[in-house]
């Protein structure tokens, strides 16, 4: 199994306590029902809620994707479309975040005619149960992990690693938005390319966290090392698919200063040189000095 928040232990712990073993069988059960032709996406935008997106005008190009995959309560209604784009096809939500789920989020979750194709929970919690219950089409990114990449490392050791390698930010685990790329990338749910928007393009302009209506972003997570993960690892073996859409948020960098050249002194003017008496032998012997004839001895 793909441990997907181990951050979040205590939540495994909870699985004891809460029939989660009894239940994890039909949660299994439910992913590979999902695995179908019906969910599958040929391609997928990620839309991070970052503060990237705003007054980029980039809606055409999200909704240009097969699916648009947002995150928690953040309907595409809440916000301009010519930024967000308008469709919503896979909802992740942030385990401790479902029961902040309502009728405002939109028809996406809707239990009885949900509009999205999946709606996937980050990890097992007391809330999840219920929450499982009601939504038919919900699953666990876990079960997830476990049913498209059987045997794959845990995805928050893996960013970890990297930050070591690299000497960034070690985060306790990652984001929800990590964890579910790391899984979504498979071809089997989102097809030829998965392109993420919201993404800053560089560690120089990074933004200072997520943009999120259920309050500041998680001290437990290093947004920034994540960026930068995907940043290198987008179009890497495993990740070929994986696209970063360019935010247009490089840093200008400052103009080189042009030295001027030092002026260059204009020429002196030349006296008019006097003319000079032309010495040479004329015809006859005479030698000439100016007009004045010399008759040769």
């Amino acid at each position: 199994m793909v441990s997907v928040a181990s951050g979040a232990r205590f939540g495994w712990k909870a699985y004891d306590n809460y029939r989660w073993k009894q239940l994890l069988g039909t949660w299994e059960e439910r992913t590979s029902a999902q695995h179908t032709e019906r969910t599958r996406c040929n391609s997928c935008a990620v839309v991070i809620p970052s503060d990237r997106l705003a007054g980029k005008g980039m809606g055409s190009a999200i909704d240009a994707h097969d699916c648009v995959v947002r995150f928690n309560t953040h309907d595409p209604a809440d916000a301009p479309a010519e930024d967000w784009g308008s469709k919503d096809d896979i909802r992740v939500v942030n385990a401790y975040q479902v029961e902040a789920l309502g009728p405002e989020t939109g028809s996406c979750i809707d239990p009885q005619n949900p509009t999205c194709r999946r709606v996937i929970i980050t990890w097992e919690t007391p809330s999840v149960e219920g929450f499982m219950g009601d939504h038919a089409n919900a699953e666990l990114l876990p079960q997830m992990g476990a049913e498209y990449f059987p045997g794959a490392k845990d995805v928050h050791e893996t960013l970890r690693e990297f930050a070591n390698q690299n000497g960034l930010g070690v985060p306790m685990f990652g984001s929800s938005a990590y964890c579910a790329v790391s899984i979504i990338r498979h071809p089997d749910i989102c097809g030829e390319r998965l392109t993420l928007f919201g993404i800053p393009s560089s560690m120089a302009v990074e933004t200072t966290g997520y943009i999120d209506p259920h309050g500041p972003p998680s001290a437990a997570h290093c947004y920034e090392t994540e960026h930068e993960f995907f940043r290198k690892t987008a179009g890497s073996a495993g990740w070929e698919n994986v696209l970063v859409q360019d935010m247009g948020d490089a840093p200008v960098p400052e103009p080189t200063p042009v030295e001027e050249a030092p002026d260059e002194e204009a020429p002196a003017e030349e006296a008019p040189q006097e003319e000079q008496p032309q010495f040479g032998t004329a015809a006859g012997g005479t030698a000439r000095r100016g007009t004045v004839e010399y008759l040769k001895l």
